[in-house]
């Protein structure tokens, strides 16, 4: 095995028992479980197609605008991301790679927070179908579906890195920072909304896009974000 190899194995692994599997399985949950409430109210009060869509929207939109903004945020809260703490980790001491290691740490934080979107999203859709009954939309279900599933892991890479890379310049105000701009910039269409996931998502799932984007370029800048933020944050990491 390389030694790149040894030192993202080595940094996933200590990803895996910081957070704990409870953990791990407490946030996915918690995510679904909100998603699942939103989507009973929502679709309490659908009496048409339309209706069903628009119930649909909601739901999406809060779980990519809400649920899994907050999932980032509890997980870079959790993980241990601080320059200090990789100037002093064991192995990269020892010899492993300490920027190979910090992705392979941070790959743990993308992995979960993308499995996360994919399941709120598909969970979100199929939902709100069932809740919607007769007067759920007929076409276009499994389409969707794949779209969501594309959406949700991008989404919650973007917003993974975001909030690791936001934890890693500035602790705690780091990441509430990062939270807030993304709630208050990412909510515009306008070019200060375009270094935010929330944007992006929210053009995704039918809202507005930022500077009038079409699908395929806004999803090209979500991953662009998740890229993004993932190098920037490698290279915030001391040799």
């Amino acid at each position: 095995m390389t030694l790149a190899a040894l030192s993202l194995r080595l940094g996933a692994r200590a990803a895996r028992r910081e957070l704990g599997q409870r953990f791990a399985f407490a946030v996915l949950g918690l995510a679904a479980l909100a998603v699942a409430v939103v989507s009973g109210l929502e679709t309490a009060a659908v009496t048409s197609e339309t209706s069903a869509q628009r119930a649909q929207s909601y739901v999406l939109s809060a779980a990519f605008g809400l649920a899994l903004p907050l999932v980032g945020f509890v997980l870079a809260g959790r993980l241990r991301t601080n320059v200090q703490s990789w100037l002093t980790r064991v192995e990269p001491r020892h010899g492993a790679d300490r920027r190979v290691y910090a992705l392979g740490h941070l790959g743990i934080a993308l992995a979960l927070s993308a499995l996360t979107g994919i399941v709120i999203g598909l969970l979100g859709l199929v939902l709100t179908r069932l809740g919607s009954g007769d007067a759920a939309p007929k076409l276009g279900f499994v389409r969707n579906a794949l779209a969501l599933v594309w959406v949700g892991a991008a989404g919650g890479a973007a917003y993974a890195a975001g909030f690791q890379l936001a934890t890693l310049l500035g602790q705690n105000w780091g990441r509430a920072a990062f939270l807030l701009a993304d709630w208050l910039l990412g909510s515009g269409v306008g070019a200060l909304a375009l270094p935010w996931p929330r944007a992006h998502l929210r053009a995704l799932v039918g809202g507005s896009s930022v500077l009038g984007a079409g699908e395929w370029l806004t999803s090209a800048v979500l991953l662009a974000l998740a890229l993004g933020y993932t190098l920037l944050y490698a290279a915030r990491i001391p040799r």
